[in-house]
C-alpha cells in the first residue's frame, strides 16, 4: 500500500469514525510493521514466520510440530512447509521426539542460531526506526499496556495458546536458561 493510498484510507476511517478504534489502529500498525520486518529479513533469506519458529525453539527447546502449531497458531500444512524450508536452509532439524517415536522434535542448528542473531539485529533496527517516534518511557508504557491486555483476555485456565504464550513471556523476561 502506497503512502497516498494509506492517507486515503486514514481519511475514510476518520470520516466513518474508525480512526478512534484501537483494533483498527493496531491492525494497521501490525500490517505495516510485518511488511517492514519481512523486508529487513529478506536479505537473510528468511521471513518473520521462520524467525518466530526459530525463536520459540530457542526459548522453549526442541518442540514437536504439534506443539509449534498450537503455540504459534499456524495451520498444519503451513507448519510443515515452514519446517521443511528451515531444514532445507540448514537452520533447523527434525529429530525423534523423546517419549513418542511417532513424533519429531524440531530443534535449531548452529546456523539457525547465527541466522536468528542476525535477524534480531535487523528487527531491532526496524523497530528503533518505527517506534523511535515514542520516547523510551512511552515505549515501555505501550509494551506494558499490551501485555496487560493479553494477560487478561479470555479464560486463562482453558486458553492453552495464551498459557503457552505467557510461559514464553516468562522465559523471555528471565532470559535464556542454562
Amino acid at each position: 500500500m502506497t503512502e497516498e493510498e494509506f492517507a486515503k484510507l486514514r481519511a475514510l476511517a476518520s470520516e466513518r469514525n474508525f480512526s478512534d478504534q484501537i483494533g483498527f489502529l493496531l491492525y494497521w500498525v501490525h500490517r505495516r510493521g510485518s511488511r517492514a520486518l519481512n523486508e529487513a529479513l529478506a536479505p537473510l533469506g528468511i521471513e518473520l514466520r521462520h524467525m518466530r519458529i526459530l525463536g520459540v525453539i530457542t526459548l522453549a527447546g526442541p518442540q514437536t510440530q504439534r506443539q509449534l502449531i498450537e503455540m504459534l497458531d499456524v495451520d498444519k500444512s503451513s507448519m510443515v512447509y515452514l519446517i521443511d524450508t528451515l531444514e532445507e536452509l540448514g537452520l533447523a532439524k527434525r529429530e525423534p521426539a523423546a517419549g513418542d517415536r511417532r513424533a519429531h522434535a524440531i530443534s535449531i542448528t548452529q546456523a539457525g542460531a547465527a541466522r536468528l542473531s542476525e535477524s534480531r539485529k535487523a528487527i531491532k533496527s526496524v523497530n528503533e526506526k518505527r517506534y523511535g517516534v515514542l520516547s523510551a518511557s512511552e515505549q515501555d508504557q505501550l509494551r506494558n499496556m499490551l501485555w496487560r491486555v493479553l494477560e487478561t483476555e479470555g479464560d486463562a485456565t482453558s486458553d492453552s495458546e495464551l498459557n503457552q504464550f505467557l510461559r514464553l513471556k516468562s522465559k523471555l523476561t528471565k532470559g535464556p536458561q542454562p
